[in-house]
């Protein structure tokens, strides 16, 4: 956010987007990743950013056999990183409105989701 604060909104869509590559939950990261994307121009991004928010984000399936059953044994064990995401819909709700983001962003992110969430 800092970057994006100081006007460099590449490099803040580049960390937004690392960040999100290390924990895909980071839900306040998307949620920034698709406001600078709208303040770009970039609407089908912003657009894919909003949607991972409300539909959730999956973790990527295993490739191989021992990858599979690693993922399957610890689907069947409980184990939260191999069970399916929950509350794409609660944080859809929680991110539909600056209430979400008020009194923690600084002030030009906040009204750069602002001016997204106003999209519609």
């Amino acid at each position: 956010m800092m970057l994006y604060e100081q006007g460099e909104d590449d490099a803040a869509e580049r960390a937004a987007a690392t960040l999100l590559r290390k924990d895909p939950e980071f839900v306040d990261a998307r949620a920034l990743l698709a406001a600078i994307r709208w303040g770009k121009g970039d609407a089908a991004g912003s657009e894919t950013a909003w949607a991972e928010i409300c539909e959730g984000v999956r973790p990527a399936g295993a490739t191989t056999n021992v990858g599979r059953l690693v993922q399957d044994a610890g689907l069947a064990l409980g184990i939260s990183k191999y069970a399916p995401r929950a509350g794409g819909q609660e944080f859809c709700r929680m991110y539909s409105s600056m209430d979400a983001v008020k009194n923690r962003w600084p002030v030009r992110s906040q009204a750069a989701y602002r001016q997204f969430l106003a999209r519609s």
